[in-house]
Order: C-alpha cells, then sequence, then structure tokens
C-alpha cells in the first residue's frame, strides 16, 4: 500500500479534492470528498474478496490486457492496490465537470494518469485503473474492476438518511436508500 500513501501524499490529488471542497460548499446532494472515496475502495475491496469467493478462488480478469491470478499474498495485495487507486481518483476529474460541463469520469482518468506515473505504477497497472476510472459511469462493463467501482460508488452512500431525497433523482435506482449495505 506504499504507492496508495504516495497517491494520498501527492500534490495534486490534494489540489483536486480541495477544488472539488470548495466547489459542493452548499451543495444539497452527494458529495465527493476524500471520505467518499475511501468509502468506495473499502466497499470496492470487499466486493472484489466475495465475488472471488463466490467463484471458488482469486482468479480475476481485470480488464483485456491484463489477467491477475491470485495465488500468493504479493498478487492479492497487487489487486488491493489497483482497487484504491481506482477507488481514490475516480471523481478528482468533478471539479471540471462542475466549472466546465465536462464528463468527469473521463476527465478523472486522464488527471489521474499523471498521479499513477508519479506514484510508481507500470503502464500496465495505469491501463486497469484508467480503465476502471474512465467507465466507472458507464451503463455496464465487462471488466470486472469497473463493474466493482460502478457498484461501490452507489453503494457508499447513505441514501437512507439523506435530506434531499425527495429532489433526488437518483434515488430509485439506488440500493441504499432503505438502508446501509455495506
Amino acid at each position: 500500500m506504499q504507492r496508495i500513501q504516495r497517491i494520498f501524499n501527492h500534490d495534486k490529488f490534494a489540489y483536486y479534492l480541495k477544488r472539488i471542497k470548495t466547489l459542493e460548499k452548499g451543495r444539497p446532494f452527494c458529495l465527493h470528498p476524500l471520505e467518499h472515496s475511501i468509502d468506495v475502495a473499502r466497499i470496492a475491496y470487499i466486493l472484489w474478496l466475495e465475488q472471488s469467493l463466490k467463484e471458488g478462488g482469486f482468479s480475476v480478469s481485470t480488464n483485456s490486457t491484463m489477467d491477475l491470478t491470485v495465488d500468493s499474498e504479493q498478487a492479492l495485495d497487487a489487486m488491493k492496490c489497483y482497487i484504491y487507486a481506482a477507488a481514490l481518483l475516480h471523481d478528482i476529474g468533478r471539479y471540471r465537470q462542475y466549472l466546465y460541463g465536462e464528463e468527469h469520469a473521463e476527465v478523472s482518468a486522464n488527471l489521474a494518469q499523471e498521479i499513477l506515473v508519479d506514484t510508481g505504477f507500470a503502464e500496465e497497472e495505469q491501463a486497469v485503473i484508467l480503465d476502471a476510472i474512465r467507465y466507472h459511469n458507464a451503463e455496464t462493463s465487462e471488466y470486472l474492476l469497473t463493474r466493482i467501482l460502478q457498484k461501490a460508488d452507489k453503494l457508499s452512500r447513505k441514501c437512507f438518511q439523506c435530506t434531499e431525497q425527495e429532489r433526488c433523482y437518483k434515488l430509485s435506482k439506488m440500493e441504499t436508500r432503505h438502508g446501509l449495505i455495506y
């Protein structure tokens, strides 16, 4: 998790989070602070572990270019690192969505690449993580890491406690509208 700590310490990561916090000041709907990204990371890791156990082992295809078969602690840690990196970086482009109307998933992937390079991720690892970030708002995905990130992002929300339920256009689609799941 050293590379994850490097993400936390990266100047641009801190800058993007600060911009988002400033732009979300007074926003009544779902916010995107660091705590949200950490919740997404933890839930995504749980989802991956559950999925792997249901399939009878820890063999997963993360995307079309890289297969990761988990048969060692090192490989398990690698997948955990990919999940946490994708989750931490998945919303960093939100500030550009607020300012310029750009699609935050695509912007987040573009901004995340520099951070991933600076924090020691190899090109193949970057591809896996960036695909998950880029497509985390897509309707569906064939890639496990993307699907897990999509689901964890939604499950991280405490919709059942939200004071804006009547105005929320997403509420009917949110599994957490009736209570906490993870």
